[in-house]
């Protein structure tokens, strides 16, 4: 369950949202919202609309898509884009600052935190008298395993 107070403070900022875009408060966006505060990490949208139909059977995977888009806009979750040709969400409000690492093996994505970075983002506002305002950051990697389990083809192998 998510956290109560970022839930909430998520759910106020799309209700202001939606008034504020002249559209209807609907009990599936705001279980679309819920849903996506409730999983921790990245989640496809047709993987959240699985989540969503076992309390909410009718509800549409197109109305899942224009869901997320909404709260994209409203700065709620982010779409993450990566090289996997799928896009992934996640949260925006109670998470903590991270960045990403995609294997580009098994498509794996890993979320990492270094300080160091924070020092280099210090460094740079200074040097070049900005803010920075937000950042991403994904780096490619390769997984040095020669029997890493997230690859396709050794679940495949282990499965038979």
């Amino acid at each position: 369950m998510p956290d109560e107070s970022t839930l909430q403070q998520a759910l106020r900022r799309f209700e202001a949202f939606l008034k504020a875009q002249k559209l209807k408060k609907t009990p599936e966006r705001m279980a679309v919202l819920e849903a996506i505060y409730a999983h921790n990490g990245h989640i496809e949208a047709a993987k959240l609309h699985e989540v969503l139909q076992e309390r909410h059977p009718g509800l549409s995977l197109a109305t899942v898509y224009n869901t997320l888009e909404l709260l994209s806009r409203a700065g709620l979750v982010l779409a993450h884009r990566f090289d996997t040709g799928k896009t992934v969400y996640e949260k925006a409000l109670g998470r903590y600052q991270h960045d990403h690492m995609l294997c580009q093996d098994c498509g794996r994505i890993v979320e990492f935190c270094d300080p160091a970075l924070q020092e280099i983002f210090s460094h740079i506002e200074e040097a070049y008298d900005f803010e920075v305002h937000h950042h991403a950051l994904l780096i490619y990697v390769r997984c040095r395993k020669s029997h890493c389990p997230h690859r396709p083809s050794v679940q495949s192998t282990q499965a038979s």
